[in-house]
């Protein structure tokens, strides 16, 4: 048995063990977390098609924009860069 090895020679440790690995009180914790997930899931309220369209476009517009910022952005410090160095 588990509670026979020497990491279980403090008899308390070893009852707490016993009583937490019994095979019905962890299918009992089982079944009890999937009723709690399948409620949780229920309560679950997810986009329109229409909102998730607009945020796609949102997102695709936003990613654009930054992008294009940047690509200014590093231009501009490349050719700075070019000047102080005196490079073409």
């Amino acid at each position: 048995m588990v509670t026979e090895s020497p990491l279980f020679r403090n008899k308390t440790l070893a009852k707490a063990f016993a009583i937490w690995y019994h095979p019905q009180i962890t299918m009992r914790k089982f079944t009890n977390y999937l009723r709690h997930v399948r409620s949780e899931a229920s309560q679950i309220v997810w986009p329109t098609r229409e909102e998730s369209t607009r945020y796609t476009a949102l997102v695709i517009i936003l990613s654009l924009t930054i992008g294009l910022y940047l690509s200014t952005v590093d231009t501009i410090f490349l050719r700075l860069l070019n000047l102080v160095l005196g490079t073409n």
